[in-house]
């Protein structure tokens, strides 16, 4: 499987342990892709911060129901996931320790890029900032090819 977007569908979750002992949370899916279908399991960090933020949101975009993330403690019993809900994941290549591995790195609601648009007035002012465009200006001096007539 390559790195990119696949569907997945929930298999199984629960809470966990990471390797210093701190509570994680972890949903195992299904990833369809071209060869067929594998298995392979999300963890979700509930430290302070934005690790914290990223799995709450990966939770809700599983299909999480439960009001507490102590709902997840009884796994598939306590229903605070539906089995077979269907989700887009994001899957890129780790290295650690010499080894390659895919892992998911985002948990998002199907066809969902996680992508949030940003307020225009604050966008303008930071591109505006980068004064961009000069060097768009010269870009497309040097490579026409590039550039398209507007429609």
């Amino acid at each position: 499987m390559n790195d990119g977007r696949y569907s997945a569908v929930v298999k199984d979750y629960g809470i966990s342990e990471t390797k210093a002992g701190d509570a994680q949370v972890f949903i195992a899916f299904d990833v369809t892709h071209s060869e067929g279908v594998s298995p392979l399991t999300w963890f979700g960090s509930l430290k302070e911060g934005k690790a914290q933020e990223i799995t709450l949101k990966g939770l809700l975009a599983a299909g999480f129901t439960g009001k507490d993330v102590t709902d997840l403690i009884d796994g598939p019993d306590g229903g605070a996931i539906p089995l077979g809900t269907e989700v887009s994941v994001v899957i890129e290549s780790e290295e650690y320790a010499g080894v390659t591995r895919q892992k998911i790195q985002w948990v998002n609601k199907p066809g969902g890029g996680g992508v949030q648009r940003a307020d225009a007035t604050s966008a303008k002012a930071k591109l505006l900032k980068l004064g961009l465009g000069g060097k768009l200006a010269q870009v497309k001096a040097q490579n026409p090819d590039l550039v398209r007539e507007p429609f």
